[in-house]
């Protein structure tokens, strides 16, 4: 029996010598109904399978692809002021812990240093939320860590600082390194939404304000990634409904913008018509039609935190888009997918569903699922 389900069982037997069999039996079915995996619809050609179900993450947020493993970021869970894990899984979907808990702080995001990142290359680097309650993400600056694989010593390399208006760097989604070899190299990216800033990490653990995104114009920042080249930096941003970053994003309003090595936005975005686009990464040529394409998750209209008896909103997407920013829906029917990294010739993407929140909703709901394309 699963960790998961032992405490399922543990519940159920304690309500069970207070309240009558047809209550257990609804928690059971309300429980099975909130852990499960949606049907995963796909376009012609492409498959979908689940690759670790409900039960081992609570909101796998980040993939790195190892090569024939993946690093898993999870943020959920707490152990005092720490929480959150980083995971390993294979390509059978076989989990095991690479940072365990009461290590880290919640790691939203992570990456890996290239070569030309110094001393640091080959070391693990997350936004993390600062405390690891239900507030954090969007109201106390986000912290980079600097985890080291081989020995597992967790650094914090720097807080966001404010940015040019005053405002602090919280709400935190994604970083990634810039592609040694281009004008962005040397340099580590983050993504803060709170603020609409993104900012730029050298490693000397120097941060500071990179660029200052127009929230009515573009939106929010979420994801983030580099064109094939290294010539451009792509960034989803995601218009709030309600004029708030923690909300619901706006429909449609979603886009990928395009920044230069300078910081300059470009006035044409790559693509248009999305929610609240999140991690994204451009295809290898083998990935069947798709191949060399920019694959992008879209969480949809994702609001958190869902409260615990209520079933989350199954509008996720992962979409192709072409050169010419053509939109094509590859898979649907994911709840909050965040996450998307190659396994092999296999792209997987990874599904917060829920959402953990302290004393709110804390379930290890989050999946991934295989995406395979021919």
């Amino acid at each position: 029996m699963s960790r998961l389900w032992w405490k399922v069982f543990c519940v159920v037997l304690a309500l069970g010598w207070t309240v009558p069999s047809f209550a257990a039996d609804e928690l059971k079915q309300l429980l099975q109904q909130l852990m499960a995996v949606p049907k995963i619809e796909t376009a012609a050609g492409v498959t979908a399978k689940v690759l670790v179900p409900p039960g081992s993450f609570y909101d796998p947020f980040d993939l790195y692809s190892r090569g024939t493993t993946l690093w898993v970021s999870d943020d959920g869970k707490e152990e005092r002021e720490k929480g959150g894990q980083i995971f390993s899984v294979d390509a059978k979907g076989r989990v095991s812990t690479t940072v365990g808990l009461g290590k880290l702080l919640p790691p939203i995001a992570l990456d890996v240093a290239p070569p030309g990142f110094g001393a640091f290359a080959g070391q693990i680097f997350t936004v993390a939320f600062a405390r690891p309650d239900a507030e954090a993400g969007f109201l106390v600056p986000n912290v980079i860590q600097r985890i080291n694989p081989d020995t597992r010593a967790v650094t914090n390399a720097c807080t966001l600082p404010k940015n040019a208006a005053g405002q602090d760097g919280a709400g935190g989604f994604f970083l990634r390194f810039g592609p040694d070899g281009s004008d962005f190299a040397g340099k580590l990216f983050i993504t803060a939404a709170t603020n609409q800033t993104l900012y730029a990490m050298t490693p000397d653990g120097a941060c500071s304000p990179f660029v200052s995104i127009d929230i009515q114009k573009w939106g929010y920042p979420t994801g983030l990634t580099f064109t094939p080249d290294g010539k451009t930096m792509l960034v989803g941003t995601a218009q709030p409904a309600t004029g708030d970053p923690a909300g619901p994003p706006k429909k449609g309003a979603g886009k990928i913008i395009q920044i230069s090595s300078a910081g300059v936005v470009a006035e044409n975005p790559f693509v248009m018509g999305l929610d609240q686009p999140c991690g994204m990464l451009f295809a290898p040529k083998g990935f069947g039609p798709y191949g060399g394409q920019l694959l992008v998750v879209d969480s949809g209209d994702f609001h958190s935190p869902v409260p615990m008896t209520q079933p989350v909103k199954r509008d996720g997407r992962l979409y192709g888009v072409t050169a010419s920013g053509e939109l094509t829906v590859i898979a649907s029917g994911f709840a909050n997918p965040t996450g998307v990294a190659f396994l092999g010739n296999r792209l997987v993407v990874s599904d917060i569903n829920g959402d953990f929140h302290v004393g709110q909703r804390e379930l290890p709901d989050g999946f991934l699922v295989a995406i395979d394309a021919k």
